[in-house]
This record gives structure tokens, sequence and C-alpha cells, in this order.
């Protein structure tokens, strides 16, 4: 009778999610790990690149599109520990490591595939192509307490950028038309890549920067709970003292012939730089909160703002559902650096482990971003007591 009643309460405990919080934990010790990847693009979508016999319309393309449309990927994955003691303390200590890269290709290119070089006088035309690329290793410690209802988290980190690059100067794409030598398509780029490493593929610590993370939430009577962030608050900045120069070109002929290719590209050695690059993360200011009509049933939002050139928002509205403390299925639609997703997720919470994985078609242009221009997956894996 008492092993009866003993498993029949340890059930309720399960079934009956903690809501005093945003983010509450689910275990005293915990450590985990988390991936993510992503690519999106603003120019095409899934119906239009799996069929038998892909067909792409420029001049619709061109004519349809406001804007210059470019290529995003993301990458991300960490590890992390976790020690909560209640609400008087709780200390997390994560590694992780982030990469993006963006293509962006202004209009001009897409108005030269649609309508060749007819419309300039002369048969040339060009168009501008920027490259950027950024990967950053990240070290955070953070404590949190109550004070009262009141929770307050200060999160100092260490970063360093592991490649920080872009185009030191506009690449530009050609179309050169002649009458007697047919038409030629030229296109350079130079971009300066820098890193910690030096000649010797040695890592300088030293170039890394600090910043630091408060938090504080608090709650909206019993069924909602409010939060606000401020998010990489500079202390030191990162300073790479290391580059190299990397250049691409190519040529392509097109005569009566046929096509004649010629590329080349050129990966300068590792130098230190008199004049280094300072970089710091940009700041950011965040709110956000979560209402739970039901136990079952749980709304979540934030909006913020990056503090950096150009300026620039982002949001994310998240509906939870789940099945006593146990499985969770989620709706969320999200805008982040430029990048609309709308995506779906699945958790199962076996008390000892717990699972989350997640899919979303994602774009920079709204309404392609429910039309699989781009997608991204990622998972996560958490275990302790």
């Amino acid at each position: 009778m008492k092993t009866s009643a003993v498993l029949i309460l340890y059930g309720i405990v399960l079934i009956i999610p903690v809501i005093s919080e945003i983010h509450p934990p689910h275990r005293i010790f915990e450590t985990g790990s988390e991936a993510v990847a992503n690519f999106s693009n603003t120019f095409l979508v899934a119906d239009e690149i799996f069929t038998k016999t892909p067909v792409i319309d420029f001049t619709e393309k061109y004519a349809s599109l406001p804007w210059d449309f470019f290529l995003d990927s993301t990458v991300e994955g960490g590890v992390f520990f976790n020690v909560n003691f209640e609400k008087k303390f709780r200390l997390g200590v994560s590694e992780s490591i982030t990469g993006s890269g963006h293509i962006k290709f202004s209009k001009e290119l897409l108005e030269l595939l649609a309508n060749g070089n007819r419309d300039t006088p002369d048969g040339n035309n060009s168009a501008n192509i920027l490259v950027d690329a950024r990967v950053y290793s990240d070290t955070s410690v953070s404590f949190m307490t109550f004070i009262k209802d009141t929770g307050i988290r200060l999160t100092p980190s260490l970063f360093l950028p592991l490649i920080y690059a872009d185009t030191s100067t506009d690449p530009v794409i050609e179309l050169i038309g002649d009458e007697k030598t047919g038409t030629t398509l030229h296109g350079k780029a130079d971009m300066q890549v820098y890193t910690p490493f030096d000649s010797n593929s040695n890592i300088d610590f030293g170039c890394a920067g600090w910043d630091f993370s408060l938090y504080v939430e608090f709650p909206l009577g019993a069924k909602m709970d409010m939060g606000m962030e401020i998010k990489h608050i500079p202390l030191a900045s990162a300073n790479l003292r290391y580059s190299s120069m990397y250049s691409v070109e190519y040529t392509g002929h097109l005569a009566v012939s046929g096509l004649e290719n010629n590329f080349e590209s050129t990966l300068g050695e590792s130098s230190e730089n008199l004049n280094s690059v300072l970089i710091r993360r940009p700041v950011e200011f965040e709110l956000l909160g979560i209402s739970r009509p039901a136990r079952w049933l749980s709304f979540f939002f934030s909006v913020g703002l990056l503090f950096e050139q150009p300026f620039s928002g982002y949001y994310e509205f998240i509906t939870d559902i789940h099945a006593g403390n146990i499985l969770g299925f989620s709706l969320a639609t999200q805008f982040r650096d430029k990048v609309y997703s709308q995506r779906i997720g699945i958790s199962l919470d076996l008390r000892v482990l717990e699972f989350d994985i997640f899919a979303a078609s994602v774009s920079g242009n709204f309404q392609k971003s429910f039309q699989m221009a781009g997608i991204a997956v990622g998972a996560g894996v958490r275990f302790g007591i």
C-alpha cells in the first residue's frame, strides 16, 4: 500500500509542471549538449528545386524581387553543465562554437541573368557581391538567485573570434560583350581573413574579449512571468592581430567554339598586423515572457534589439503543448539575423534523460519562409538527477 502511494505521488510530481519561472530547471545536476544548423535563401523555394526538371525563370524572379538577394548559413554547437539548488543558488557553465556565413548579391546580378547585356549601350554590365564569415568560441559561467519572487542572473563570458572575414573591396562580376571575340564573364574578390592563429598555427588566447549579460525576471500574477536581459555588455574587446588575404578570380569566355573557363584562387600566409582588428559582440536588449493559461499549454514570446550597424531587431513566439511534464509539442515563428523561421519541435522528458528536436522552414523573405526556401534543424540531449 505504501509502495503504491509513493508511486502515485511520484507520478503526480512528474505530471504537474513547475510554473513559477520562465525557464524552470528540470534537474538538480544536469549536463548536456545542443546543436543547430540552418541554410536559407531569398531566391528559390523547395518546389522549384525538388522537381524532375528544375526550371528557373530569371525574368520573373527579377520582376518579383524588390531588393538584393542573399544566401545565409549558421552552425552552432555546445555543451553545458548546470547545478540548481532550489532558487537560492544556480550555477551554469557552458562552452559553444557558433559559425555564420552570408553572401549578398546585388539585384543587378539577377538583371544580368534575366536580360543579359541587351539593355546596355556598350554591351557591358556588372553586379556586386558581398561576403562575410564569422566563427566565435564562447565560454560562459552564469550565477542565478532569487530575492523573494525576483530572479537575477549574471553571466560573464570569454569570447574568442576564430574566423572574422569579409570582402576588403566590393567583389564585382562583369559581363563584357564584344561582337568579334564573343562574351566574357569576369569576377574577382579579395577577402581579408582575421584569426587568432599565427603563421605556425599556434593560437593566441590573448586575442580573446570579455563581456557579460544581466537578466532579471519576475511574476505578473499567478499564470504569467516577465523577464528582461541585456546581453554582451562589453568589458574588453577581442583583438585579432593575425590575418591573411584570400583572393578568387574567375574568367569565362563564351565564343562560337564553346565556353572556356579559368578559375584561380590564392591564400596568403598569416602575418601579424600593425593595425589589429578590435571586435565586440553587439549589445542586445531583450524583453521576454510566458503565459500559462492551463497546465498543458503555454505561450512564450521574446522581442529584442541589437545595437549594431545597421540597427536591427528580432522576435520569437512559441506555443507549447505538453502531456504532463513528459511529452511536449511546440510551434514557433521567429525572426533573427534577417532570417524568418517557422518551426516545429518535439521534446521527450524521461526525468533522468531528455531529448529535444526541431525542424524549421527558413528564409530571408517572410512569405518564402513558409515555402521551404531554406531549412533549419536542431537537436539537444540533457541528463541528470
